[in-house]
């Protein structure tokens, strides 16, 4: 479905003449919105191209290439040598600054010492930057060149093409260029880069005329579809586009600014906006919406030149989805960052302009019919309107039609049911919006009580105020599930709800996981027959087989399937979805044999597996690997480890013939761990002792290919077991004696579990062993097997003044803990509520919220840690979001947050 374009009659009569005459000394003289007109636009007079480029413009003889080249091949040649002369040294993956790159010192002293200034240093910047990079759109670059590249060089004298032949043979060019454009950024003088920018875009404006400016590239589509026709544009080829980034110009004064939107705006007008008989091959103007924001807010240009850019430009789809982004803060953080280039900036008169661009659009597609307008593929573009008025108003417009199933690629249906469904769920509740503005809303419309859930399951931003508006409890949960087990648009916002509600991550839930208790939960909040109903209204988040496939998880959990004819089903058709059903169907609480014959189950089907092709292994690794998170819940623990420790150690029988050597071709082979819990294969041959490498016969016994399996398993198992336990005393979770007297005797878990220190209610902490506690002083807290023990916290040990007797026992007998326990650095809760804000570092661990923040969440004792993009701190409950007080964090809790903090 095409859709029109708005021609300027069709803008005025769409957004009416909102033009106001604007005059800055001159500099605009005619701001009528058909047409802005500027001055000529000339260089200083003391502008002389061969004075930016001497080194550009200056031949000199290398006798390894046999051609003239610039001098500035020779600088760069010579740094290059300098890399090469390195060790390989490997370039970090975050860079930020000349600081962060490897040598740091000695590309400083190479630029002291033969680039000299940052005159020289700009046209190495220069040299090593403006070419075409190959790709998909090759000939269009190799057109670019062809056709523009007299122009080009005429106007700067020079033709980079053979030295770039000569850079591209360098093997380390792509570290060449990092260390110039990391000095560039630490030597930059913004006078001189900005300057010789504008001089050189003034100066090769006179030269665009209608016969030069744009050419015609026609490319074959293939398959007999003919030809597909794109635009190019002189100012577009790199050796101009080049001047016209963000390094350069000042766009923070007016003067500054007026002189950079005059020059890229010229070359804008010139190139007709973009708007040219043929679409442009690269449709990226050289102004930025925010770039019109800033000229309307100083004067510059009329409101109605931002209407255009926002409305009926090629650019205006982009524009009008960051503006509205902008306009509530939704801009991505690198967007939020390019800004600050603006400096303090007055956004305010934009954003009224976006205001009034929005209100208009809305206003004429929520009266359309079928037929699409000349703003719907705009309508499609906001990314966030707000009220319960106009969510109301959305749904009016639907009638009777069903919502539908969301179309993933927004924009490429503009029918009106895609349209509306895009704007209810852009659409969000303001600040004043409440439950008694929502009913009042709706007392004179026919919209029924399960209509309006339906619309807050496919905009789950209204669904607490529908939740209370319509009364029925557990929606807001209810719908959630739904959305991490089917939903098909899952932004952070709709994640990190998801993660209040589950552990599971949304992904591992939309491959087959299922979270049981979440599930119960929700029923029985939310009562079967209105369950029933939300299930029915979530066809319109999910597509038709993963509703399907959500059903038969609820059956397997509600004992509808049984486990033994299951299973035959799985081994019949060898079926995924089945195998991870198969672990929801409730264990037989009677027999202890259940939940170890499922683990053993899923161990065997992992392992039958190998017999395939690595695809399919990959694809039954991971049903295997969701199968067990699913029997993880059913068995009801939180984390996947807990369950593998309990099975195995039902299992350890079957393994424990491997600790004992086993001659094989005169060599004595079996598993050994250490004290530390570290397993290994040793070799062992008489005469010779312990062997350091594998006997060549050895290599394939099929008894050492058992071994190395259970070795790589229990090396796995290390790794997970003291992750988990730190993680436990973090959030304060609790074990049972007699889960920890079963871990005691695993060869792996037992040494781990050694040496960390543990505490009863009762506040008796000591080294775990067989017979119970054994506390410092030798005497031991014996314990019963229901009995609750958590892993101590250094708070624990603090409070009960026991820490610097536990460190001196520590160091005395040379003990080296798992993880930081007794030494881990921990926080006191202050004594009163602090508003304190705390700098995020880069790759913060945490989850993101979606809107500049992030969360963690602790499930155990249903708190969630929220830091916001300023920086600071709040405590919530996990399922109301309710705000906790400091006194309601525990301080162990507490003291770990901050410790994530720093």
């Amino acid at each position: 479905m095409q859709c029109a374009k708005l021609s300027y009659g069709k803008y005025m009569q769409l957004f009416g003449n909102t033009v106001q005459s604007s005059k800055l000394k001159g500099v605009i003289t005619s701001t009528s919105a058909e047409e802005l007109s500027f001055p000529a636009v000339e260089a200083d007079i003391a502008f002389d191209i061969k004075l930016v480029f001497p080194l550009l413009q200056t031949p000199l003889f290398n006798k390894l290439i046999g051609k003239s080249l610039p001098a500035a091949y020779f600088i760069l040649e010579k740094l290059h040598k300098l890399i090469c002369e390195q060790d390989a040294f490997e370039e970090p993956k975050e860079i930020s600054s000349l600081e962060d790159y490897p040598l740091a010192e000695l590309w400083r002293d190479f630029f002291h010492q033969e680039i000299h200034d940052f005159p020289t240093l700009l046209q190495l910047v220069f040299a090593l930057s403006t070419h075409w990079g190959e790709g998909h759109t090759y000939k269009i670059y190799e057109f670019m060149n062809k056709e523009f590249i007299p122009e080009v060089k005429r106007f700067y004298g020079f033709d980079l093409h053979s030295m770039k032949a000569a850079l591209e043979k360098l093997p380390c060019l792509e570290k060449l260029h990092r260390i110039i454009l990391l000095l560039a950024g630490e030597y930059w003088d913004a006078d001189f880069a900005n300057t010789a920018s504008r001089n050189i875009l003034a100066s090769f404006f006179p030269l665009l005329d209608k016969g030069n400016s744009q050419k015609e590239f026609v490319q074959p589509t293939g398959l007999d579809k003919g030809n597909d026709t794109r635009m190019v544009f002189l100012y577009q080829h790199s050796a101009i586009n080049y001047w016209m980034s963000d390094a350069f110009g000042d766009r923070q004064s007016k003067v500054g600014f007026n002189r950079y939107f005059t020059l890229r705006y010229l070359y804008y007008q010139k190139s007709g906006f973009l708007n040219t008989r043929w679409p442009a091959a690269f449709p990226k103007g050289p102004l930025s919406i925010f770039d019109f924001g800033q000229a309307y807010a100083f004067g510059l240009i009329p409101d109605g030149e931002v209407i255009k850019e926002l409305t009926t430009r090629v650019n205006a789809e982009d524009s009008l989805s960051q503006a509205t982004a902008f306009l509530y803060g939704l801009l991505p953080q690198a967007q939020m960052e390019k800004l600050s280039a603006f400096g303090k900036a007055n956004f305010e008169p934009l954003k009224e302009v976006v205001r009034k661009v929005t209100n208009r659009i809305l206003e004429i597609e929520l009266k359309r019919g079928e037929p699409l307008t000349e703003v719907s593929h705009l309508a499609m573009k906001l990314e966030r309107i707000e009220g319960a008025s106009l969510w109301i108003e959305i749904l009016k417009a639907y009638g009777p039609e069903s919502l539908g199933r969301t179309d993933y690629y927004y924009g490429s249906n503009l029918s009106k049911r895609e349209v509306l469904g895009k704007l209810l769920r852009t659409c969000y509740p303001s600040d004043t919006d409440t439950v008694k503005i929502l009913n009042a809303l709706l007392k004179d419309t026919d919209i029924s009580s399960e209509r309006l859930m339906e619309a807050a399951v496919y905009a789950p931003q209204w669904l607490q105020l529908v939740e209370e508006c319509i009364g029925w409890k557990g929606l807001y949960s209810a719908a959630y599930f739904f959305h991490a087990h089917i939903g098909t648009l899952l932004d952070d916002r709709i994640k990190a709800v998801i993660a209040r509600f589950t552990p599971t991550h949304p992904e591992d839930l939309q491959w087959g996981a299922f979270d049981i208790d979440w599930y119960r939960e929700a029923v029985r909040d939310l009562g079967i027959d209105h369950f029933e109903i939300v299930y029915e209204a979530s066809k319109c988040i999910s597509s038709g087989t993963d509703h399907t496939r959500l059903r038969k998880c609820m059956d397997a959990v509600n004992g509808k399937e049984q486990a033994k004819e299951m299973r035959k089903l799985i081994e019949h058709k060898r079926n995924k979805d089945l195998l991870m059903n198969y672990c929801l169907i409730p264990i037989n609480k009677r027999s202890k044999l259940d939940l170890l014959d499922r683990y053993q189950y899923l161990l065997q089907f992992l392992k039958e597996s190998k017999v395939y092709g690595s695809q399919r292994q990959e694809s039954e690794k991971k049903a295997v690997e969701l199968g067990m998170l699913n029997l993880t819940r059913n068995a009801g623990y939180i984390k996947k480890t807990r369950l593998i420790w309990n099975a195995e150690a039902g299992l350890l029988k079957h393994i424990a013939p491997c600790f004992i050597p086993k001659e094989r071709e005169e060599v004595k082979v079996s598993i050994k761990v250490d004290e530390e819990g570290n397993s290994c294969i040793q070799y062992v041959k008489a005469g010779r002792g312990i062997l350091n490498n594998i006997p060549a016969k050895l290599r394939k016994d099929p008894y050492l290919a058992i071994l190395k399996e259970i070795n790589k398993k229990l090396k796995s198992k290390y790794l997970h077991s003291y992750d988990m336990l730190e993680q436990a005393m973090g959030e304060g979770v609790s074990f049972l004696h007699s889960e920890l007297l079963a871990w005691r005797n695993h060869p792996v878990l037992g040494p781990i579990m050694r040496h960390i220190v543990f505490v009863t209610k009762e506040n008796a902490t000591g080294f775990y062993t067989k017979e119970g506690l054994q506390m410092l002083n030798g005497e031991v807290v014996s314990l019963r097997a229901d009995d609750d023990i958590r892993v101590a916290h250094p708070l624990d040990l603090c409070r009960l003044q026991e820490d610097e007797a536990y460190r001196q026992y520590l160091v005395t007998n040379e003990i080296t803990q798992p993880f930081a326990q007794v030494d881990r650095l921990f926080y006191f809760k202050p004594e009163e509520e602090q508003s304190v804000t705390y700098p995020l570092p880069k790759d913060f661990p945490w989850q993101s919220t979606g809107d500049g923040g992030y969360q963690k969440v602790f499930y155990k004792v249903h708190i969630v840690a929220s830091i916001d993009a300023e920086g600071h701190l709040s405590f919530s409950h996990r399922k109301t979001a309710q705000p906790l007080s400091l006194p309601q964090v525990p301080d162990t809790l507490y003291s770990e947050v901050l410790s994530d903090l720093g």
